[in-house]
């Protein structure tokens, strides 16, 4: 266990360290607060796009334009939206359709700024 008086010298000593520590704290609790609002939802598609970009940009290769591609099994995008997936499955299909996803083998290709 860290000496209490140590860390707070070092964090004093150190304004970099206490931004960057925040901003992760900030970050993961609006995701976590988005990820609340959209299990709430009733719209199955807007809670796959959220977990779509989502891992687009933590997860994705960039293009040099805005898209990116990513590699995800159904079930995990299933298990994060709480969602069926059967529904995923649907639901990327009619993304398919309306020509805002590209499937692939290399993976599923999204423009961040159309989705």
């Amino acid at each position: 266990m860290a000496d209490p008086v140590k860390t707070v010298g070092f964090l004093h000593a150190n304004p970099d360290v206490v931004f960057d520590l925040l901003s992760r704290v900030y970050k993961g609790t609006n995701t976590l607060l988005k990820r609340l609002v959209l299990a709430t939802s009733s719209m199955a598609s807007n809670r796959l796009i959220y977990e779509l970009l989502l891992e687009c940009y933590k997860f994705g290769d960039e293009f040099p334009d805005s898209r990116r591609v990513i590699k995800v099994k159904l079930s995990i995008l299933a298990s994060r939206s709480g969602l069926a997936r059967e529904t995923i499955s649907r639901e990327l299909q009619k993304l398919v359709q309306q020509k805002l996803i590209i499937r692939t083998k290399q993976g599923m290709i999204i423009d961040t700024k159309v989705l």
